[in-house]
């Protein structure tokens, strides 16, 4: 007998016995006196909170008459009695009050920015209690009022911060609202903390009617890159809070743009290490200054170009309408870093890095990409390694990056299109990628991949169908790909493909890792049939990591360019878009 049809034998015999021990009598007594009502669930407890005020809703239990509510900032436990906590208030609702087998209870006169925790119980005559139910929410068993918060505030992915051209290389401005009456805003002093050490700063009459206060870093002990955090106070009352980092230092070296000044020319007449700082975009729309480079052509003078974007406004947007390309007398360049900019490509050409005209080996030592965001790359890839006599990046360094238009259907986003043109090592941190429509990662059968490494990453509505997250295949030895806290919200194409690395020939395959990562249920890869199970199996080895539901169901709004994560199961992707956790 297969076994199988063994289980099917034990599963009716198991049902049959079931049925007889429930058609039977108990021989067992049960004491009426101990019987206890059936408590409310916690998933069916749901609090909205504003900073002095909750909403309670939860959703009622069999054979109660009514229940009791109990919230207090201090703890509660089975350890408390009802009521027994000096900061507790207990609220009883008559089961009558229900609607749709749901009670809803407002609680007025809370304290902002502040945790309570919460218990409720059914009760009804005749019958113990039911046993408390604690309300516990993402891992937390309170829930916090908001803070108040009157400081002058812009959105950078799902945290609110000051606008970028209050944060200065030497000096922070801090501003703040009217009442909401039109009235003058009363405030009194602003507290600084600087490695742990706490400052008051006291708010004069000029500065209440400017609803403004700058502090210049010298002053207060902060320095270059440090963190700081400010409050705002009336008397003992908190009206407002940031924490903030100050600018980095200008790199050694540095060269401002002036008027009249070119980037590509001063890329062309230079020597040695070139850093040029881009000052800031004064709008808030980029396109408005945006500055046009037509092209760069990297001389074999220059030994590396860093393009700096410097603080006291939105990082100005650069837009390339030809390629980042070399002098055909380069053989080694140590550097090509981007730092604190928008960039973005209008025309169509093989990549926006594109080292293909060289007489001979090139060497590039290492590309980075720092803080940077591409609101569009449509047709061309980030870096196209594509010459003849052979193009090797020792280091492809990305942190920091937002990607959105990247690729259209025929372009790969990293491309190694020909022999003897490596990528010994891709590293990317804490970015998101958005519309790459072919692969992410593509040596055209020649090229080569040793090692990628991505940690937390989001990747959305990217990878079309039959492309590849990376297709290193003929590769020998076959590339490392490790993925750590990474997402993979979405695929463009109706199924995409994971990793090709197999050589002609041979069953080598990459080495691949993926750790605490995720792919939501719109992230689809193709299978095909085993030919000797018929079972579907994916295509090509990817690990499916974590499986979520769709990215509708995760992100707050990413058909809109939103990916905060709503779900907080989830701890990966780019940290960016993770809300504050309440603390």
């Amino acid at each position: 007998m297969k076994l199988h049809n063994i289980n099917k034998v034990l599963g009716v015999g198991l049902a049959a016995l079931l049925l007889t021990a429930c058609t039977d009598g108990n021989d067992w007594s049960v004491d009426s006196s101990k019987a206890r009502l059936f408590s409310v669930s916690n998933s069916d407890i749901s609090i909205e909170s504003d900073m002095t005020d909750a909403t309670i809703t939860f959703k009622t239990s069999k054979g109660a008459t009514s229940y009791k509510l109990e919230m207090s900032t201090d703890e509660l436990n089975d350890n408390v009695a009802e009521g027994a906590t000096a900061n507790s208030k207990v609220y009883t609702y008559d089961a009558k009050e229900a609607v749709d087998s749901k009670i809803t209870a407002k609680i007025t006169g809370l304290k902002k920015d502040t945790r309570y925790w919460l218990r409720i119980r059914s009760v009804t005559d005749g019958k113990n209690p039911s046993n408390w139910t604690y309300y516990n929410k993402n891992n937390h068993a309170y829930f916090k009022t908001k803070a108040e918060q009157i400081f002058n505030t812009t959105t950078s992915f799902a945290t609110k911060t000051i606008p970028a051209k209050n944060l200065k290389e030497s000096e922070v401005t801090l501003t703040w609202k009217l009442e909401a009456d039109g009235s003058q805003t009363a405030v009194t002093h602003l507290l600084l903390t600087v490695n742990g050490n706490e400052q008051t700063i006291t708010l004069d009459a000029t500065d209440q009617a400017a609803r403004s206060k700058t502090l210049k870093y010298a002053d207060y002990g902060i320095t270059a890159g440090s963190d700081f955090n400010i409050k705002i106070y009336n008397s003992d009352d908190k009206r407002g809070e940031f924490s903030l980092t100050a600018p980095a230092a200008r790199p050694a070296g540095l060269h401002e743009l002036a008027t009249g000044e070119t980037i590509e020319g001063l890329i062309s007449a230079g020597t040695g290490d070139i850093i040029i700082g881009i000052p800031a975009s004064t709008s808030d729309d980029p396109t408005t200054d945006m500055i046009t480079v037509p092209g760069i052509t990297i001389p074999a003078t220059v030994t590396s170009v860093t393009l700096y974007g410097l603080a006291g406004g939105a990082p100005r947007l650069l837009n390339f309408t030809k390629q980042i390309a070399f002098a055909s007398d380069v053989t080694n360049i140590s550097k090509i870093r981007f730092e604190n900019l928008q960039i973005q490509t209008s025309a169509k050409f093989g990549g926006f890095i594109y080292p293909n005209g060289t007489s001979n080996a090139l060497t590039i030592d290492a590309i980075e990409f720092e803080e940077i965001t591409i609101p569009k790359l449509p047709q061309s890839s980030l870096i196209q390694l594509n010459n003849a006599n052979g193009v090797t990046v020792k280091k492809l360094y990305i942190n920091h990056l937002y990607g959105k238009d990247l690729t259209d259907k025929d372009t790969r986003f990293i491309y190694a299109n020909n022999n003897n043109n490596v990528f010994e090592e891709i590293e990317i941190n804490k970015s998101t990628f958005v519309g790459m429509k072919n692969a992410m990662f593509d040596n055209n059968g020649k090229g080569t991949f040793k090692k990628i490494v991505l940690n937390d990453v989001t990747i959305y509505n990217s990878i079309g169908s039959g492309k590849y997250f990376v297709s290193a295949k003929n590769t020998n030895p076959a590339p490392t790909v490790e993925a750590y806290r990474t997402i993979f919200a979405k695929s463009y194409g109706a199924t995409c493909r994971g990793i090709q690395s197999i050589l002609k020939g041979e069953d080598v395959k990459a080495a691949y890792t993926f750790a605490s990562s995720y792919m939501t249920t719109d992230f689809v890869l193709e299978t095909k049939k085993d030919d000797t199970t018929g079972e579907l199996v994916l295509q090509m080895p990817f690990y499916v990591g974590n499986s979520v539901g769709a990215s509708t169901k995760i992100m707050k709004d990413p058909k809109n360019g939103n990916y905060t994560i709503t779900d907080a199961t989830i701890e990966g992707g780019d940290p960016r878009w993770m809300e504050p956790a309440d603390d």
